[in-house]
Order: structure tokens, then C-alpha cells, then sequence
């Protein structure tokens, strides 16, 4: 059985959906360029199964699956699922400033190319910061979710 409509504009759905967007920006914002460094691809395609993983995640409560199925333990899958992306945003967060600083400085040996052609280095460097603060964001909204599934359950 499918909840209403009203539904998705619940704190649980708007947590999820606001997660959504955020790493669609990520994605969004790797599209060119990632190509430079192997840690730009890691959190383009953490992103992207994150990505698949949350929307399936919002489907499942949609269909009140987890009510209906007692099979798997959905409470902590969904604590262990909202802790590891949290984690992982949050390194994503470390390796990118670590990133920016050492592009501010001239240091990219660890780069493989330079940056896309069409932005330049500075450009790059701006994205870097707006990934930043949007894995930051990502992890601030994986916390809560937690936090939310840790007080009030999935139900």
C-alpha cells in the first residue's frame, strides 16, 4: 500500500529529497573535469550510487515497505546507510580542501590532466569549493536522517 501524495512534503521526504539534490549538484558539478584526478571519479561515482540508493531508499518508505516486510532489520540498515555516507561526505570534504589548497599553492603533480580547458584553473578551483560546501551540506543532512531514524524509527 502506497502513502498519499501529501507525504513527500513530510520532514522524513524532504530530508530525503533535500539529500537527493545535493548530490545531484555533486554530480552535476564533476560532470567535466573529473577526469583530472581519481578522487574526483571516487566521489562522482560514490555520488551517483548514493544517488540510486537514497531514491530507492524514499520509493521503499513510499510503499511502507519496511512496515509490511519483517525479513531485514530496516531500522539498522537505514542507521548503518545514513553513517556511512555521512562519514564519506565528510572525507570527500577533507580531500577537497586538502585538494583547493594545494592547487592555491601550484602543487598538482597528484592531478593527471589539467583542468577542463573551457573553466581554467581558477573555475576549477571554485567548483572545488561549491563540492566542499555541498558534501558538507550531504553530511549535515545524512547526520539528521540518522538522528531522525535513531529517535523516531523509520515508521
Amino acid at each position: 500500500m502506497a502513502r498519499s501524495l501529501g507525504w513527500l512534503l513530510s520532514p522524513f521526504s524532504v530530508l530525503k529529497l533535500s539529500q537527493m539534490i545535493c548530490l545531484l549538484l555533486i554530480i552535476v558539478f564533476f560532470l567535466d573535469g573529473r577526469q583530472q584526478w581519481r578522487a574526483y571519479n571516487i566521489i562522482f561515482l560514490f555520488s551517483f550510487i548514493f544517488l540510486i540508493c537514497d531514491f530507492v531508499t524514499l520509493v521503499l518508505h513510499y510503499f511502507e515497505v519496511p512496515k509490511t516486510s519483517n525479513n531485514l532489520p530496516w531500522l539498522t540498515i537505514e542507521k548503518v546507510w545514513n553513517i556511512v555516507v555521512t562519514v564519506l561526505s565528510f572525507v570527500a570534504v577533507l580531500v577537497l580542501a586538502w585538494d583547493w589548497y594545494q592547487m592555491k599553492n601550484n602543487r598538482t603533480r597528484h592531478h593527471a590532466l589539467p583542468p577542463p580547458m573551457t573553466i581554467g584553473r581558477d573555475g576549477w578551483m571554485r567548483k572545488l569549493i561549491i563540492v566542499s560546501v555541498v558534501s558538507l551540506i550531504t553530511g549535515i543532512l545524512f547526520l539528521m536522517s540518522y538522528l531522525r531514524v535513531k529517535r523516531y524509527g523509520i515508521h
